[in-house]
């Protein structure tokens, strides 16, 4: 069963490169229960493909509470909207969700900052510096917090150990590619707020980069900006639900950039905390 969603009409006030050349299509749920196995979903006609964006729910429903697990040994993966994304919808369950909100809107000793790096929003890090001017990632001010060391990596590791080979170019590499630095990133629609397109550096952090959403819906857009070595499509808009990750390997970490338009955040508030591995590099 296939819901098409209609996207929101663009203006020309943030992010002048977001444009509405596809519409973003979401799955419903296939499952119940948030302890039974992934189901695999085959790809679509390729010319659908072509044209729309894939976002597929792996998990529980949005009220269960249970804690969700990835599925068996080897858990099935969801198509690849374009190559080397995936979307695992329900990551997290809404306790969860609420919990880890609760901890860094209050809790939490690291204050939001207001940043206009790629874009306005409002910031926080823990975990590895890095320093893009100075190329340099230093060791942690502020370690990462037990929500991520002690419920999402776990989680994480699982699911980075079953990517499929195409998606990666050494499975073992990537299996212990744990992150050691995170980031959120607040974003108030009512506020302006948008994400610059970019790709995240190549350099300085490995491959893969993982993304949490909470708090909100957004509509990605995920532009080739490698058109000379890659033949996949020009662009490509990804729902993203609240409570679901999002992991970058292969071509969509490296040949595609990608961005959020201050209309393309589905409420007013969108919360979204990356993973990544950068290792340091002085001390």
């Amino acid at each position: 069963h296939v819901n098409i969603v209609q996207p929101r009409p663009q203006t020309q006030a943030q992010t002048p490169t977001t444009t509405a050349m596809s519409k973003p299509m979401t799955m419903t749920t296939l499952q119940k229960r948030p302890t039974m196995p992934l189901r695999q979903i085959e790809g679509g006609d390729d010319a659908v493909a072509a044209s729309t964006a894939i976002s597929i729910t792996c998990q529980s429903k949005a009220s269960d509470t249970t804690t969700p697990t990835p599925g068996p040994s080897r858990p099935l993966m969801p198509p690849e909207p374009i190559s080397g994304l995936f979307v695992f919808e329900d990551f997290i369950t809404v306790s969860e969700e609420q919990q880890i909100m609760n901890y860094i809107d209050h809790r939490d000793s690291v204050p939001w900052r207001l940043s206009k790096i790629n874009g306005w929003s409002y910031n926080k890090r823990w975990g590895a510096l890095h320093n893009l001017k100075e190329r340099t990632v230093r060791p942690p001010k502020h370690p990462l917090p037990q929500f991520i060391t002690e419920l999402l990596l776990p989680r994480l590791q699982r699911l980075l150990c079953n990517l499929p080979s195409s998606a990666v170019y050494a499975k073992h590499h990537i299996g212990n590619c744990i992150p050691n630095e995170a980031n959120a990133i607040d974003y108030r629609r009512r506020q302006g707020h948008w994400l610059r397109s970019h790709v995240d550096d190549r350099q300085l952090s490995l491959e893969p980069i993982a993304n949490l959403s909470l708090a909100g819906d957004c509509i990605m857009t995920f532009r080739n900006e490698a058109k000379h070595r890659n033949l996949e499509v020009a662009e490509r808009r990804v729902h993203l639900k609240r409570r679901c990750l999002q992991i970058l390997t292969g071509r969509a970490r490296y040949d595609f950039s990608h961005e959020i338009g201050n209309d393309d955040l589905l409420s007013d508030r969108r919360v979204s905390i990356t993973m990544r591995r950068s290792p340091v590099t002085c001390r």
